[in-house]
């Protein structure tokens, strides 16, 4: 049965290249508000979902069915992917520019999405001027100022050390709360699916198939107790190399 609150569905979805089958059977499910997570060894396909979901490749078989037609999609890659020439406040304008006929209301946008990333007083700073994570905040506000209903998320952090990829994992937790967007979030590091996401997908093999499914306590029982993040994360680790 679907539930009413389902806004993204991929059923079956296989993947070739060349004749060469890298992606086998996969599906999930997401719901309105849902931090959902694609986890597995690096160059196993979580990419390439993300690809077919977004409409940037098509499946060989499956489908993906958005349950509202009209749903916004976001995604945001592993690099912050920014104009070096552009301000902070024009990367982001030239996006919404890009994807709308109609500008009206998107200056009040683009600046509530930095007051939410807290960079407000940066949009005239350009690139170089950042450091890492705050580029990767332009990211994610360049996104918000979008207001997707679906935000697809493709390793993000990977680029950053240890601590500022938690940090910006428990900065990213707060602001899908006060947002409500539902979250389709790819990594190979089972910590930062550990310390986000509510639901995990875990794929393993090659062709890459999906080996386990795993529902999450709340984040806050989650960090509570020790010992159920080392024994969920175990678990997720068993089913990647099984």
């Amino acid at each position: 049965m679907v539930m009413e609150n389902e806004v993204l569905r991929c059923i079956g979805l296989q993947k070739e290249y060349e004749g060469k089958r890298v992606l086998e059977s996969f599906s999930c499910r997401l719901h309105e508000g849902q931090v959902a997570g694609i986890v597995g060894p690096s160059g196993c396909g979580k990419t390439t979902i993300l690809r077919m979901i977004a409409g940037l490749e098509q499946p060989s078989s499956g489908t993906i069915e958005r349950v509202r037609m009209h749903a916004r999609v976001a995604y945001m890659f592993q690099e912050a992917r920014l104009v070096p020439w552009f301000t902070v406040r024009q990367n982001i304008s030239f996006v919404l520019e890009s994807r709308q006929r109609h500008k009206t209301g998107n200056a009040k946008r683009i600046e509530e999405a930095l007051v939410a990333v807290e960079l407000d007083g940066y949009g005239d700073y350009y690139p170089d001027q950042l450091s890492g994570g705050m580029r990767q905040r332009v990211a994610l506000a360049r996104a918000l100022a979008y207001q997707p209903d679906v935000f697809l998320m493709d390793e993000p952090f990977a680029g950053l050390d240890f601590p500022l990829r938690m940090q910006m994992i428990d900065f990213l937790n707060n602001l899908l709360k006060q947002t409500g967007i539902s979250v389709l979030f790819v990594s190979h590091d089972t910590r930062e699916i550990m310390h986000l996401c509510d639901r995990v997908y875990v794929l393993k093999g090659i062709p890459a198939r999906l080996e386990h499914e795993m529902d999450l306590l709340p984040r806050q029982k989650r960090l509570d107790h020790p010992g159920y993040l080392l024994k969920m994360e175990d678990e997720m680790l068993r089913s990647m190399k099984s």
